[in-house]
């Protein structure tokens, strides 16, 4: 249970919460315990026509009933408001904590398992402690002042409940023991599920495409008879808990009417307290039936809370503090790579020794086969990725000594994949800008060519749900990309193969508004489409991580190398 002692640490403003939560869990159980008390005290009454007696009993029954309805208000109140606190804290902290991590980490994590930290295991966490809050004090506190009160009326009674009591806890136990491994698995086979719908549901149509919905189908029912397996193993085992405490209580119950029996006729105890004897078997018995249910999703919450905290445990990037003052200058930057190595893996190196400077206001373009590490070195640009060795300089200073949020504040970029979020088409645009004014997002949409189609819509800039409503063509959501770019005022600019993705009729629109985005800029051009380069200052050409040539387009032609075998197969 330490996991859950970390819990509570981690949340003292909190858990001070459980103070009151036990009082008023253990008062309930007191004043619940005295009815059945009272109760035979008044079947005693009428037996003795004592109505004077009888009235001042049910005055206190009805008092005592009051009370146990406040308190059991109170208590639903207090755990409710702990537990679901501490959900909405572990989801605050495993959505923080993501993007702290290196996007290598964020990348060898399923987006399913990451959806599954943070929404399916914290609700599974939040049940278990919610039920463990409603019954687990109180079914301790009543196990207690029961047994003191059947102390008090029969000792011998009481002494056999004693001996049955170590019975209920051993089967409790072992039940527990057996179904905290199958609920850990379960736990884990959901989130591969998760994860595997997730990446089947986006990537659709690609298996469509490829014939492939049989084998997808296959895989899901495979994945999903594990899960039904153990599933069923696991609601076995914790269904096993109820039905023999059912029956421990059971004998137990005829054993209280046997042995209270016997009293009443030779006169030792009376029939109210004989009515209370049975009452107090009941009573005394039920808490093991609740305990044993709540072990068994304490077990299911351990495994969701362990995975919580795995992904809250993972290392982070360097702490950086974001404390800057942006820079009050617009002058576009100069740009270098200094002898750049990296790996994803160590040992294979995708960029290896890569050195290049990107003057003021220039355009360099970066070319070459699929895999040769354009994108990588864009990453290390943006700081997503560390080099293994080398320095990258913006104005001759490391962009290591900088944050990456300061870093990431000077540079726009122009993703091949458009990214919409819940908004308005006006907040999406503004998105890296958020005090934009609507004219400065109209003015950049006329200069980008999206003024048109957003205004043809039929809320106009305020049109939502883009991603879901499927609003927009391909060479549309670049312009609109490129408009987001416009507006952000950035001085260096990336495009990361912008154009791969547009029909030829798009793409001339869209190279219009590269363009006139591109202007006073450092701009870094990723490209398939050499035809879009032609005019850069620059140009690179990589293979396998290295750097194999540059120069103007010309001058590569002229050399005759990897550039012109490049240039004339895609012309061909």
């Amino acid at each position: 249970m330490r996991v859950f002692l970390r819990l509570i640490r981690d949340n003292k403003s909190i858990a001070y919460l459980l103070v009151p939560a036990i009082i008023y869990s253990t008062l309930f159980s007191l004043f619940s315990a005295f009815l059945p008390y009272l109760a035979g005290i008044s079947i005693d009454n009428i037996s003795s026509r004592n109505f004077v007696g009888l009235r001042v009993t049910l005055l206190i029954i009805l008092g005592c009933s009051i009370v146990t309805a406040i308190l059991k208000l109170l208590s639903a109140r207090v755990n409710n408001l702990i537990s679901y606190s501490l959900a909405n804290n572990l989801r605050l902290m495993s959505y923080s904590k993501v993007s702290r991590l290196p996007i290598r980490t964020v990348d060898s994590k399923g987006q399913g398992d990451m959806q599954s930290y943070i929404v399916n295991d914290t609700e599974v966490v939040s049940d278990g402690i919610l039920l463990f809050l409603n019954q687990f004090f109180s079914g301790i506190a009543t196990i207690v002042i029961v047994f003191i009160l059947l102390l008090s009326i029969d000792w011998k009674i009481s002494a056999i409940l004693l001996l049955v009591m170590p019975v209920s806890l051993y089967v409790s136990y072992m039940i527990q023991k057996k179904t905290s491994g199958s609920f850990k698995k379960q736990s884990q086979i959901r989130s591969d599920m998760s994860n595997f719908i997730s990446e089947t549901i986006s990537c659709n149509k690609e298996i469509r495409s490829f014939n492939g919905t049989k084998e997808s189908i296959d895989l899901f029912e495979k994945a999903s008879n594990q899960y039904r397996d153990v599933s069923r193993k696991a609601v076995f085992y914790s269904s096993i808990g109820n039905p023999t405490s059912r029956v421990i209580n059971s004998i137990v119950f005829a054993i209280v009417v046997f042995f209270g029996a016997n009293q009443v006729v030779s006169g030792i105890i009376t029939i109210g307290a004989l009515t209370s004897l049975l009452a107090y078997a009941t009573q005394f018995m039920k808490p093991y039936n609740e305990l044993a249910n709540v072990f068994t999703e304490i077990s299911d919450a351990k495994a969701s809370l362990s995975r919580i905290y795995s992904l809250i445990d993972e290392e982070e990037m360097p702490y950086e503090s974001n404390d800057f003052t942006p820079s009050t200058t617009s002058s576009a930057p100069q740009i270098e790579f200094k002898n750049v190595v990296f790996s994803y893996t160590k040992g294979r190196p995708v960029i290896n020794d890569v050195s290049f400077i990107v003057p003021k206001a220039s355009r360099l373009a970066i070319v070459g086969p699929t895999g040769c590490g354009k994108t990588t070195l864009i990453n290390l640009l943006l700081r997503f990725y560390e080099p293994d060795s080398g320095t990258i300089y913006i104005d001759g200073q490391d962009i290591s000594t900088l944050s990456r949020e300061e870093v990431r504040s000077r540079i726009g970029v122009v993703f091949q994949d458009t990214w919409f979020n819940d908004a308005s088409v006006r907040e999406n645009i503004a998105y890296g800008k958020p005090n934009a004014t609507n004219q400065e997002v109209e003015e950049a949409s006329k200069a980008c060519h999206s003024y048109g189609f957003i205004s043809r819509l039929p809320n106009g800039f305020e049109e939502r749900h883009l991603n879901t409503n499927q609003v927009f063509s391909e060479g549309e959501k670049q312009l609109l990309s490129l408009t987001r770019a416009m507006v952000c005022e950035r001085s260096a600019l990336i495009l990361d193969e912008a154009t791969s993705s547009i029909d030829v009729l798009s793409e001339t629109k869209v190279q219009n508004a590269i363009k006139k985005v591109m202007v006073g800029k450092t701009s870094i051009v990723i490209a398939h489409r050499l035809s879009t380069i032609e005019d850069c200052d620059n140009i690179l050409v990589l293979e396998k991580g290295r750097l194999m040539e540059q120069g103007t387009h010309s001058e590569l032609l002229e050399l005759n190398g990897k550039y012109s075998q490049l240039y004339k197969c895609y012309n061909n």
